[in-house]
């Protein structure tokens, strides 16, 4: 192997849920908000927040399969509404 290959691999973050390995999400500070969020096609994917506070989903492209994160400007607005509603109570 190349000292280029070598550069260019990134560390994986998984956890083992009981007899499954889960891969995360690769951000630092990606938060998993415990929702998840149910598209057109009746597929459910985990909601996490990004650092700024943005909640997105990561799904992958029909076209190249290649994944990518999905902001829900909605459903930041309706997390951050919920989070109001607590603190205010």
């Amino acid at each position: 192997m190349s000292w280029f290959m070598l550069s260019r691999a990134k560390a994986q973050n998984v956890v083992r849920h009981g007899t499954v390995f889960v891969q995360q999400i690769s951000s630092k500070d990606s938060v998993d908000t415990g929702y998840e969020y149910q598209d057109k096609d009746l597929v459910k994917h985990k909601v996490y927040l990004s650092p700024k506070g943005k909640a997105y989903i990561y799904v992958y492209s029909k076209k190249t399969g290649k994944g990518y994160r999905r902001y829900l400007p909605k459903v930041t607005k309706m997390l951050k509404d919920m989070d109001n509603e607590r603190t205010n109570h």
